[in-house]
């Protein structure tokens, strides 16, 4: 308190300075109230404390006084008498020192009555002002200032607590008023909600609501917790106090009272601000309740507004802009949603109708009129569980009523807080309201207050709402349902009728419909389904699947749904989720596949007779209602009305159209006279046939078909007869199995690429000739496979009903009329085979009659071989023979030729070609079988210097016919022609029957040679003979001899008699 120095240097002891007392002897003398002397600070047996030594050696004290001073009986303080020498007091300082000490305590005693009575005074008149300014106080800012100003703290804050039961911890804490003699931001912003453990040193005064918690020492304070640590000092606080607001054992709320620097809480403090606490909790709790009624008296006020605006709404519009302008928040977005429920009232379908963002509506919210399942909504059971309260998520991130899934679905959807309001009236489910920002929001008391109280009347104007659009959608479905039945009436095809159902489903938006015609086996159960018109986005289509015919034998994806059921109309809303196609797999994937979302099927049955099947397709899931329900199947009862009278009228026209196609083709027929005029019957009256072609089969000697070759064929609208040279085996054609199995049956191809009957080679093959369709007519008549109709498209073709009749009807007829022009043919035929036959005869009779009289003349063999065939390109004939040394051949000459006047003209007879320098030309000539060559350039029998020889005497086809008498070939006939020639089957037979007749001829006239050479060779002889014989001398018989020789011989002769040498020799010369 205060220090004295006789040298009046400075005390190293400051006023204000506090000393701790440790075990020291200064601690004793306050626990002996006794005066205590030490002599000689430095010494262990004075002072045992080395601190208390160094303590004292630091102040300059070698000996001490120590004086106890009590006041009432209680020791109030201590005087320190110190010396720089030892043993520095006497015994009469002591007594002094006691008497002062006397003095000291009595007035000491005074003064601190005076004091009591001065703090008392003070206190009761801080707390009296307190209480005038807190009874006056109107608002939270004068209640904290009043507070501030009555403990002298440099930053106040007021917490809001939550309104609990009896001792009952608050779980959250709202800041309502924040003070500070710096005037700095608070580090939280007033209004902000706060878990109540967040708030600082809340371990300590949350467990001692009943007492104010003082901190002296924020640094040292061992209570508090090392997060509050942290928080505190980061804000520069060094003391604080925490005052609860408690009334009732209830807690209303905190004031938290901050100082920057270090203090100490005298218990006059400490009881200044229990009562501070007391009086505060009062004034905050009049204040709150104050609030509170006013706020009530505001909020049904607002919310007669809100239910006034509500009740004079008319649209879908007007209650959600009603709802967006009270929330007065341009973040939030407010849609409407309307629930639709399935018989025990659970909620199965939700569909946007109405958004609002940003202050204005959005139309174009992707989300708006598509259902969706309500149950795979991350707050749908919160609401559905409680229909008759609001619920709030004001942080999808934290709310763990969420989960995970929700939480993930709102962070997709850009959702961080929503409040949904479940509207029910009269127990129904109507609809729901959703309220919700991209960011975390505190719904405010207020907002809560009015949307759980709107609940009730909102309901009861939406469902008044919805009763008005049903009863105009009633209105509505009446009109479209006429306006429906007007137009199936008007409809004159199956595609109109189909644009009926269309055009009144357009709103759904519809992918695409169709319409198959029905057909039933005995039992009247489907049998077969064919596709008789499709319709997409308002446009007609035409693909393969028109008029394709389905077998409903085997169960198809998607029958399943609707086969069994002709009552009633199947809507499949969603195929991943109907329990409908999770029962039927295939059906589910195959629809799935085809990106389809959501169908409808629509039997048209008239009775309990099939008449077709509307079929109904959509991209995305659809929601269907009753209304739907009630829609789709009068519709259905109505189209199969109309489309049962269509295919009435359809079948009407179109065997009309059959029929008269088929007259015109039998009228056709039956004047057909050539090939040409039968495939015109159907290639030319049909329209729309690019190809076609009429092919004959030849059959083997078991009468099977054997061969195949075209007679005729059409392209573009001309007729082509063609000849019967190209033969082609039908073992080598490619498609002869598809049909030679069938031939009293049609063979139709859509589609060359698609169709399964055809192999892989076999669409090559097709495809090459630029075939994508193809229908195949066997013809069969008589008792046999006549020929084939091939009608060709480069195009994929689906084959109307009046083709495919026409095909099959006319296959028949056609069949007929050409057995019977190949009867003709045949006649024909044989007729001109045998007229030829005879003139061949003729030819033969005539050429054979000139070779046997032509003697030894051979140019007339060679002419009549040369005439035989007038028609024929052959205009030279030579007869070549042989001259023999020997066995060896030693020339060839040409014995006779004849020469047509065409070309060149033959070599020359009496030409003689000797083999030593012909032997390389020649050896063609030879052999033993008569050999036809049509172009001995070609040939790869004819060497080199044959070919060569041919062209310089332009020999363009030749003939060799070898002449064999015995195994001798004597000649060899040569046929020879100026331009290129196929020797024909007739000209072989021709040649090759006269040849024999020709080599006897040649025999003939050799052996004739022969003999008359040999007579004479005898009659020369024999004259020789006589006349020799008659000679009487050696010179007469050698004259008359070489005489007789060369007459004989025409030749001269000369006799050489040699000089007889010796009589040796006589008569050997």
């Amino acid at each position: 308190a205060d220090s004295y120095s006789i040298d009046n240097q400075s005390s190293e002891i400051n006023h204000q300075t506090n000393i701790e007392l440790s075990d020291s002897m200064a601690q004793r003398v306050l626990q002996t109230n006794q005066i205590i002397l030490v002599d000689d600070t430095q010494n262990k047996n004075w002072l045992a404390s080395e601190k208390d030594r160094k303590q004292a050696a630091a102040l300059g004290a070698r000996s001490l006084m120590l004086i106890p001073i009590n006041v009432q009986a209680r020791t109030w303080g201590l005087i320190n008498i110190a010396s720089s020498e030892t043993n520095a007091f006497t015994s009469s300082q002591q007594s002094l020192m006691r008497q002062v000490v006397s003095l000291l305590e009595s007035t000491l005693a005074n003064q601190y009555l005076f004091d009591q009575t001065q703090m008392a005074l003070s206190e009761s008149e801080t707390l009296y002002d307190f209480s005038a300014r807190l009874n006056t106080a109107s608002t939270l800012d004068e209640i904290v200032t009043a507070v501030v100003d009555a403990t002298n703290a440099e930053v106040a804050t007021l917490y809001l607590t939550e309104n609990t039961g009896t001792l009952r911890k608050p779980a959250w804490a709202q800041i309502t008023t924040h003070w500070n003699i710096f005037n700095r931001p608070p580090s939280v912003v007033p209004g902000t909600r706060l878990d109540i453990q967040d708030l600082p040193a809340s371990e300590i005064w949350l467990a001692r609501p009943n007492e104010v918690a003082f901190i002296d020492n924020i640094a040292v304070d061992h209570r508090l917790s090392p997060k509050t640590h942290e928080r505190l000092s980061a804000e520069g606080i060094k003391a604080a106090a925490w005052v609860p607001l408690v009334i009732n054992r209830r807690w209303i709320g905190l004031v938290a009272l901050n100082w920057t620097v270090e203090h100490k809480f005298t218990a006059i403090e400490q009881r200044l601000y229990k009562t501070i606490s007391t009086q505060t909790a009062v004034a905050f709790s009049q204040y709150r309740l104050t609030q509170e009624i006013q706020e009530r008296a505001a909020n049904l006020e607002k919310l007669a507004e809100l239910e006034t605006s509500l009740s004079q709404a008319t649209t879908e519009e007007n209650i959600v802009q009603t709802l967006a302008e009270f929330l007065a928040e341009k973040t939030h977005s407010v849609s409407l949603q309307y629930l639709d429920t399935d018989r025990r009232n659970i909620p199965i379908s939700m569909t946007p109708v109405i958004m609002w963002k940003e202050g204005n509506f959005d139309y174009n919210d992707p989300r708006l009129g598509k259902p969706i399942d309500p149950q795979k909504l991350p707050t749908a059971q919160l609401w559905i569980n409680s229909p008759n309260n609001v619920v709030y998520v004001e942080d999808c991130t934290t709310d763990e009523r969420l989960g995970e899934i929700g939480r993930q679905v709102y962070k997709q959807l850009n959702i961080q807080s929503t409040a949904i309001l479940p509207l029910r009236s009269g127990g129904i489910w109507q609809g729901t309201i959703a309220i919700s920002s991209p960011h975390p929001y505190k719904f405010s008391d207020e907002q809560k207050f009015l949307l759980d109280r709107i609940l009730e009347s909102a309901s009861a104007i939406l469902s008044s709402r919805r009763a008005q659009m049903a009863q105009r959608a009633a209105l509505a479905e009446t009109e479209t349902l006429y306006n429906a039945s007007v137009a199936f009436n008007r409809a004159e095809s199956i595609d109109e009728a189909l644009k009926v159902i269309e055009d009144t489903l357009l709103t759904t938006g519809v992918s695409s419909i169709a319409l198959s015609q029905i057909d039933v086996d005995e039992n009247g159960r489907p049998a077969a389904q064919t596709i008789t018109a499709i319709r997409s986005n308002g446009k007609r289509i035409i693909n393969d699947l028109i008029n394709q015919t389905l077998d409903l034998g085997e169960p198809l994806p998607g029958t399943d749904l609707w086969i069994d059921s002709p009552d009633e109309v199947q809507l499949v809303g969603n195929i991943l989720t109907d329990p409908r196609t999770k029962k039927y797999p295939k059906t589910q994937e195959w629809l799935s596949n085809m990106n389809i979302a959501a169908i409808a099927y629509l039997p048209l049955t008239i009775g309990t007779r099939w008449v077709g099947l509307v079929t109904i397709q959509w991209d995305s899931p659809y929601h269907f209602d009753d209304d739907d329900i009630r829609l789709y199947t009068t519709l259905a009862a109505q189209a199969a009305t109309a489309v049962d009278g269509l295919l009435l009228l359809q079948d009407t026209q179109t065997r009309a159209t059959q029929l008269e196609a088929l007259a015109q083709i039998e009228g056709l027929l039956s004047q057909a006279i050539v090939e040409t005029d039968i495939l015109a019957a159907i290639a030319v009256n049909l329209p729309d046939i690019p190809r076609a072609r009429l092919q004959y089969i030849e059959l083997d000697a078991h009468e099977y078909p054997a061969q195949i070759y075209t007679v005729a064929t059409a392209a573009e609208g001309e007729l082509h007869a063609h000849e019967t040279s190209n033969i082609l085996n039908l073992d080598d054609s490619p498609f002869a199995q598809l049909w030679l199995d069938h031939p009293n049956e049609v063979f139709l191809i859509s589609n060359v690429t698609q169709d399964e009957r055809l192999s892989a080679a076999q669409k090559d093959e097709l495809l090459k000739e630029n075939i994508q369709a193809l229908a195949y007519i066997p013809l069969q008549a008589a008792g046999r496979l006549q020929g084939s109709i091939s009608l060709m498209w480069p195009e994929p073709h689906t084959f109307t009903s009046v083709e495919s009749y026409v095909f099959d009807q006319s296959q028949e007829p056609i069949a007929a009329v050409v057995a019977s022009r190949r009867s003709q043919i045949e006649q024909k035929r044989a007729e001109e085979a045998l007229r030829l036959a005879q003139a061949e005869t003729q030819q033969l009779y005539n050429a054979s009659r000139r070779i046997n009289e032509a003697g030894n003349r051979l140019n007339e063999i060679a002419s009549a071989l040369g005439e035989v065939r007038p028609l024929s390109k052959i205009d030279r004939v030579i007869l070549m023979m042989f001259r023999y040394n020997g066995e060896a051949v030693s020339s060839v000459y040409v014995a006779g030729n004849w020469w047509k006047g065409t070309g060149p003209q033959p070599t020359p007879v009496g030409t003689e070609y000797p083999w030593e320098t012909n032997a390389s030309n020649l050896p063609f000539l030879f052999g033993r079988k008569a050999r036809y060559v049509d172009d001995p350039q070609t040939d790869p029998s004819i060497i080199k210097e044959t070919k060569q020889f041919a062209t310089v005497m332009n020999i363009k086809s030749i003939g060799v016919l070898p002449l064999l008498v015995g195994n001798k070939q004597v000649g060899t006939i040569i046929l020879e022609t100026s331009e290129l020639y196929e020797f024909t089957e007739d000209d072989k037979r021709v040649y090759d029957s006269l040849l024999p007749q020709v080599t006897v001829a040649i025999e003939n006239m050799i052996l004739l040679d022969e003999s008359q050479t040999r007579a004479r060779r005898e009659q020369i002889l024999r004259e020789v003979t006589e006349k020799v014989r008659s000679s009487t001398d050696v010179d007469t018989i050698m004259k008359t001899a070489v005489q007789e020789v060369g007459r004989a011989l025409g030749r001269k002769a000369v006799v050489y008699l040699n000089q007889i040498q010796d009589s040796q020799s006589t008569g050997q010369g």
